[in-house]
C-alpha cells in the first residue's frame, strides 16, 4: 500500500503502537476481547528488548506496571470491564501516586461474566471515578484502528507531561476491526524527555515545599501530626484537581461533523459515532439539517463544547450509546443549555448503535409531525 501503512487488527496495532511509542513494558491478563493484544506483545516485544509479563491475575497486571512506572520505563496494561473492575483499588493508587502509564479496557457487554459483545458501559467506571476515592484520569475513546494506533501515542505523551495513567477505551466494534494503518501519523515521543528520569528510575519527588519527604509519595515522617496531614492532603487532592482540569484546557479533543449550518445535533463517541456520519448524511438527504459533535477525549468532558450551543439555532440533541441505563446522556444534557431539548438513543446487550438505530431514534424524537 506504500509508505508506512500495514492492514492490521485494532487490537495488534494498539501494541504495535506502544512498542513504536516507547513503552518497554507489558503486563496483562487474558479476557475476551482484548486478549489479542497480549498475543501480538507477547510474540513482539521479547524481538524488540522489551518485557512482556502475563501475570496471574488481573490485579496482579495493573500492580506490576504501577511498579515498571516508579522505575522509569513506559508501561502499558490492558483488560476488559470485568478484569478492569479487579483493578480497581489499584486504579486509585496509580491516579494519587501520579504514576504515568496507558491503560486499555477493550469493553463488553452486560455486567460481570456475561457476553462479549460491544458496550460502552464502561463509561461511569472510567470517567466518574477512577478507583476509590474519586480521582480522575483522562479518558480517550477511537473510532477507527487509525485513531486507535494514534491515539495511544497521545495516551503515553499526556500521561508523562501530566503524571498520570490515561486510558483508551474502545469497543471491539473498533479494536477487532482490520484496517489499514499508517503509522507514519503515529508520532513516537513526541514529548518523551529523558530528564523526567533519575539513574534508579523516574523522578516522581515533589516539588520544592511539598510536605512528602525522601523520593517516595507515600513516605511520611513520625513528626506529622494530623493537622499537618490533613493540610498536605487537602493541598494533593486540590494539585490532582487542577492537573485534570489543565488536561482538559490544553489536551481536549472533540471533533464536529457538518455543524456550520446545523438544527439538529448527534452526540456519539467510540463506534456509534463512526455510524453517525452516515447518519448525518442520509437524515440531510431527507431534509434534516443534522450535525454530528464526537468527543475523543471523554474525560475531562468537553462541556464548552455543548455549553456553546445556541438555543435559536438549534431544536434538539440526540445523546447516542451502548448502555442502558443511560451514562454518557447525562453529562450532554448536564452541560446543553436547558431551552435545548436533549433526547436519547441507547442500545445494550451487545447490539450495536448503528445508523438504523440512530436514525430510528432520530425520526421518533424530531421527525416532522
Amino acid at each position: 500500500m506504500g509508505g508506512n501503512k500495514i492492514v492490521m487488527m485494532g487490537n495488534d496495532a494498539m501494541g504495535e503502537a506502544a512498542m513504536r511509542c516507547g513503552c518497554k513494558f507489558f503486563a496483562g491478563y487474558p479476557i475476551s476481547p482484548q486478549t489479542q493484544i497480549l498475543d501480538y506483545l507477547a510474540k513482539e516485544m521479547p524481538k524488540r528488548g522489551c518485557t512482556f509479563l502475563q501475570a496471574d491475575s488481573e490485579l496482579g497486571a495493573i500492580n506490576m506496571v504501577i511498579g515498571a512506572s516508579i522505575a522509569g520505563e513506559r508501561a502499558m496494561v490492558a483488560s476488559s470491564s470485568t478484569g478492569l473492575a479487579l483493578m480497581y483499588e489499584a486504579f486509585g493508587a496509580a491516579a494519587d501516586g501520579g504514576f504515568p502509564m496507558v491503560i486499555v479496557d477493550v469493553t463488553r457487554e452486560g455486567a460481570a461474566q456475561t457476553g462479549i459483545k460491544a458496550s460502552q458501559s464502561d463509561y461511569n467506571m472510567l470517567t466518574k471515578s477512577f478507583g476509590d476515592g474519586g480521582l480522575r484520569v483522562p479518558v480517550l475513546c477511537p473510532s477507527t484502528v487509525q485513531e486507535l494506533a494514534e491515539l495511544v501515542g497521545l495516551a503515553f505523551d499526556i500521561a508523562d507531561r501530566y503524571r498520570t495513567p490515561v486510558v483508551i477505551m474502545t469497543e471491539p466494534t473498533t479494536s477487532q476491526t482490520i484496517e489499514a494503518v499508517d503509522f507514519d501519523k503515529v508520532i513516537p515521543d513526541k514529548h518523551y524527555d529523558k530528564r523526567m528520569y533519575t539513574p534508579s528510575g523516574r523522578d516522581t519527588r515533589p516539588e520544592k515545599g511539598a510536605l512528602r519527604v525522601e523520593d517516595s509519595p507515600h513516605v511520611y515522617t513520625s513528626e506529622f501530626g494530623p493537622e499537618t496531614m490533613q493540610i498536605y492532603n487537602m493541598r494533593h487532592f486540590q494539585e490532582i484537581g487542577e492537573k485534570c482540569r489543565k488536561i482538559g484546557e490544553n489536551e481536549m479533543i472533540c471533533e464536529s461533523y457538518m455543524m456550520e449550518d446545523a438544527e439538529y445535533v448527534i452526540a456519539a463517541f467510540g463506534a456509534p459515532a463512526r455510524y453517525g456520519i452516515d447518519s448525518v448524511k442520509e437524515l440531510r438527504r431527507e431534509g434534516y439539517k443534522v450535525g454530528m459533535i464526537r468527543p475523543v477525549m471523554l474525560y475531562p468532558f468537553p462541556e464548552d463544547v455543548f455549553a456553546a450551543l445556541d438555543p435559536k439555532k438549534i431544536k434538539g440533541v440526540l445523546a447516542v450509546e451502548m448502555c442502558i441505563p443511560v451514562q454518557f446522556y447525562h453529562d450532554v444534557r448536564e452541560f446543553t443549555k436547558d431551552a435545548i431539548p436533549v433526547e436519547s438513543c441507547a442500545t445494550a446487550g451487545g447490539v450495536i448503535a448503528d445508523c438504523d438505530k440512530i436514525e430510528e431514534a432520530f425520526r421518533a424524537h424530531f421527525g416532522k409531525k
